[in-house]
């Protein structure tokens, strides 16, 4: 248990970057489950360095949820831009979701409060729909809030005699 926990929380974002790290993610979730899963990036998908993180971990939170909780046969995964705007969607075909009351024992459900809190740190929303045997999905939706990159001006000046 203590292993798994460990490689569990390893960064799995490697010098390859974001994308092949998602993959590597993907790949592992269907190794280790079975369950069929289909990834469905943008093309033209770019996302900022200090987002990567947090969107990784969102993911693997989820996969880590379907695979313990779900009993799910499929999982789809989509992961948008359009400028810049960000989501993920994580959706499977299990047993769904009910959410827990709020007394319920808060250990019980960290990882959906670790989820939560690293959207918020993206300054985004994380929902999480599910009905009873109908699967759930969730949500992340963000807005990429950093400055653009510096740009340098260089005048040329020519001198004509």
């Amino acid at each position: 248990e203590v292993r798994k926990l460990i490689t569990h929380f390893r960064i799995p974002l490697d010098k390859q970057g974001f994308l092949p790290a998602v993959n590597k993610l993907v790949d592992h979730f269907r190794r280790d489950t079975g369950v069929a899963t289909f990834l469905q990036i943008e093309d033209e998908f770019f996302l900022p360095s200090n987002c990567e993180i947090p969107v990784l971990r969102i993911l693997q939170e989820a996969l880590a949820n379907i695979k313990k909780h779900s009993q799910a046969t499929s999982v789809r995964i989509w992961i948008q831009q359009y400028q810049k705007h960000y989501k993920m969607i994580i959706e499977d075909n299990g047993k769904g979701y009910t959410p827990q009351p709020p007394n319920s024992d808060a250990g019980e459900h960290l990882g959906l409060s670790l989820m939560q809190d690293r959207a918020r740190r993206l300054s985004g929303s994380l929902t999480i729909e599910g009905e009873i045997d109908e699967g759930t999905r969730v949500i992340l939706n963000f807005d990429d809030t950093s400055p653009p990159p510096a740009t340098s001006s260089v005048s040329v000046t020519h001198d004509l005699l």
